[in-house]
């Protein structure tokens, strides 16, 4: 199979595996959670140029942000994984790992600190 398309594939399970860490989280009261619905209309309002907020809870609703949330986090979650795994691999000369499982569960780790280190100081 394509190595691409099973990147893509783990980065998916990896977004659905941080979905449950976070649901887990938030009812044991470690974290506030996140909703679909503010990832959405924080996507949307990357759309209109609008980065940040001072506090997206706040921001208008936006018509479609709960699709558009569940949308990018899959793409973003899935096929930027997969993208910037390659591109990694491109621009520092390395191979695969001769185990792959491995390779790609350490690299899904350390890509699962972008949302904490990006998405949410934007939120505000």
């Amino acid at each position: 199979m394509n190595s691409f398309v099973l990147a893509y594939a783990g980065g998916i399970v990896g977004a659905v595996l941080m979905d449950i860490t976070e649901t887990l989280a938030a009812r044991a009261g470690l974290t506030s959670g996140v909703n679909v619905a503010l990832v959405g209309r924080w996507a949307l309002g990357l759309l209109r140029g609008q980065w940040t907020h001072a506090d997206i809870a706040r921001s208008p609703v936006r018509p479609g942000e709960v699709r558009m949330g569940w949308a990018f986090h899959l793409l973003v979650g899935g096929g930027g994984v997969a993208l910037l795994y390659a591109a990694l691999l491109e621009a520092t000369g390395w191979t695969l790992p001769a185990h792959r499982l491995w390779g790609g569960v350490g690299f899904g780790a350390a890509t699962s600190l972008l949302p904490w280190l990006l998405l949410l100081p934007a939120f505000g």
